[in-house]
Formats: structure tokens, C-alpha cells, sequence
């Protein structure tokens, strides 16, 4: 029981210093080259723009699976730009994949009105070969 604690209040220190850095330092430095340093900053990526939703145990459940907010982005970007998924009427939820490297992402998520519930997400590194080896 004590590790467990240990591991979510290292969990909680770990996310409290990625949103300091998004919320405060990120902004800062943002601020420092387009002012200061007279440097162009780096145009958001489209899939940076998609808002995504989710419960806390969905999020717990990805941060242990280490999937990053990125990568569900960058799914749901393929998917709704491609038409690459698949929809299940009874649910009304999407699954779409997308492999940006060698890791291919599954997600399934609810298109809202200002983004993306998530309800499930996964990863795996298989390779599927078609014809396969004899």
C-alpha cells in the first residue's frame, strides 16, 4: 500500500510539472522568441487543435499504457481527415488505428460537439505480415 501511494504521488508530481510547463513555461518562451529574440515560432501541428475529453479512469488507464494526449490526437486527426475508422451504431463510438512509427495507436473515442470524448486506448508494436512464413 505504501508503493502504491509513492507511485500516485510521484504520478501527481509528474503531471502537476507538465501542466506548469504548458500553462506558464511553454507561453514564457513562446512570448521570448517572437518578442525578444525575433524568432518565428513553430506552427501548431493540426492534430495539436483537437480538444479531447476523458474520465479519470480513462486517463489513468493511459498514462499506464504510457499514451500520450499526442498520440490520441494524431489518431483521431487520421481517422476524421482519412475516414479511417470504424463506427458501431449500437455505441455511437468510433475505433480508428493510426501508426505514426513503429507503435500502431487504437482508439476509441465520441465525436462532441467542441472535440472528442475518449473512452478506450491502446498500443501495440505487432507487425502484421501479410501471406505470412512457411
Amino acid at each position: 500500500m505504501l508503493q502504491a501511494t509513492a507511485d500516485r504521488l510521484n504520478h501527481d508530481i509528474i503531471r502537476d510539472r507538465i501542466e506548469y510547463w504548458s500553462l506558464i513555461v511553454s507561453p514564457l518562451k513562446e512570448r521570448l522568441q517572437r518578442d525578444v529574440w525575433k524568432e518565428e515560432s513553430l506552427q501548431m501541428e493540426p492534430h495539436e487543435e483537437i480538444v479531447i475529453r476523458m474520465d479519470a479512469e480513462v486517463r489513468d488507464r493511459l498514462d499506464r499504457r504510457r499514451i500520450l494526449d499526442g498520440d490520441v490526437k494524431r489518431v483521431i486527426y487520421h481517422a476524421q481527415t482519412s475516414g479511417s475508422r470504424l463506427f458501431h451504431p449500437e455505441t455511437g463510438r468510433y475505433k480508428a488505428s493510426f501508426k505514426p512509427y513503429k507503435t500502431t495507436f487504437w482508439i476509441e473515442y465520441t465525436a462532441l460537439s467542441d472535440g472528442y470524448q475518449i473512452h478506450n486506448a491502446y498500443a501495440h508494436r505487432m507487425e502484421v505480415v501479410k501471406g505470412g512464413h512457411s
